[in-house]
Parts: structure tokens; C-alpha cells; sequence
């Protein structure tokens, strides 16, 4: 069964309600944008230029992700909060040629713009591979210098600093107002020649 949006159904007042945001990518501007739609106007809320000579690869991640877990418990028993945004968005860049050649791997939150990490791979390129899910993003790039593809594995967690509440755990208390911060430790996989 379909609903048709028209001006005295239920879907067409939530659809005025709710907005919509969208990125496009285009290539040949080596650009970004974000998008909101609000009702039946949509408006330019954000743009990125990205540096650089080619898009090699966009992704971001699928809307039915599931998230398994909300952190990571260590072995000291502190718990490492994942970075859990559906609303991010992965892109591979290359700029260069010959020995000269670089690969940047970015990812922006596509509702405010924001770039959430950079990375520049010099001696890399294309193709590119890459997959965002969960908390985590994997890339599969050419190594020119090795000649060989790696596969590189970046995991983001919010590190929550200490409140006055649980400041008895610890003897230091960093100043309140970071208290939220992005932290990416990253593997390196390399394959088995």
C-alpha cells in the first residue's frame, strides 16, 4: 500500500515538520554541499572544497546499520564511548602524479559540514575501497612505493572527561570545558606477501 502526499494527508504535514538534510558530491567542482529540505524548498546549509585533482570514492554509512555495542570495556574497566553518528559521510581524494601522487582520506558529518578526521596518505593512490560502519572506518588503497594495496582500519571513540561526580576515581580533573573530544586510534593491516 502507498501513501500519496497530498496538502490534507497526515505524511504530507510530517514531511512540512521534519526536515530532510542531503549531501551531493560533485566531482568536476571538486566539492561538497548539504542540503536541507524543509516542506517543498530546499535550502544550501553547508559546502566543503576539497583539495585535490580527483574523487576517487564516497560512502557513507547504510541507514539500517546496527550498533552492537555502545563502547569498549578495557581492561582497567573504563569503558571507551563510541562515536556514534549515522550522519557521516567518508571521502577519498587524490592529488598529484608520479612519485608525487597522495591520497586524503576525510569524513564530514553531513548535517553541519564539519570535517571529523583527516588523513594523508603520501605515495598512495587510487583505487580506493572504503566502508563506514559503526564507529569505525576501513579503506583498502595502492601503496605506490610498496606496490602493494593496504588496508587501513580507523576506529572513533568520544573520550569523556571527568566530572566533579567521579572525580574521586582519579586525581586529576581536566578543566570542564572539553568535555567531549574525538579520538581515532587507527590500525594498519598489511597483507601477506
Amino acid at each position: 500500500m502507498t501513501t500519496r502526499c497530498t496538502p490534507t494527508s497526515n505524511l504530507h504535514k510530517l514531511v512540512e515538520h521534519i526536515p530532510l538534510y542531503f549531501t551531493i558530491a560533485y566531482p568536476e567542482l571538486m566539492q561538497l554541499k548539504g542540503f536541507i529540505l524543509k516542506g517543498s524548498e530546499v535550502e544550501e546549509t553547508w559546502s566543503a572544497h576539497l583539495r585535490g585533482d580527483k574523487i576517487l570514492a564516497v560512502n557513507s554509512k547504510a541507514p539500517n546499520d546496527a550498533v552492537y555495542s555502545q563502547g569498549r570495556v578495557l581492561g582497567d574497566r573504563s569503558v571507551l564511548h563510541k562515536y556514534i553518528n549515522p550522519n557521516v559521510m567518508a571521502v577519498a581524494v587524490e592529488s598529484g602524479s608520479g612519485e608525487k601522487v597522495q591520497v586524503d582520506m576525510q569524513l564530514y558529518d553531513m548535517i553541519s559540514g564539519t570535517q571529523l578526521y583527516h588523513a594523508r596518505h603520501k605515495q598512495y593512490s587510487g583505487p580506493v575501497h572504503l566502508l563506514v560502519v559503526e564507529n569505525w572506518l576501513l579503506y583498502h588503497v595502492w601503496c605506490s612505493k610498496l606496490r602493494r594495496f593496504e588496508v587501513v582500519v580507523v576506529e572513533f571513540f568520544l573520550l569523556v572527561l571527568l566530572t566533579r561526580r567521579n572525580s574521586h576515581l582519579c586525581s586529576f580533573v581536566p578543566p570542564p570545558s572539553r568535555s567531549n573530544k574525538l579520538t581515532s586510534p587507527s590500525l594498519l593491516f598489511l597483507p601477506w606477501l
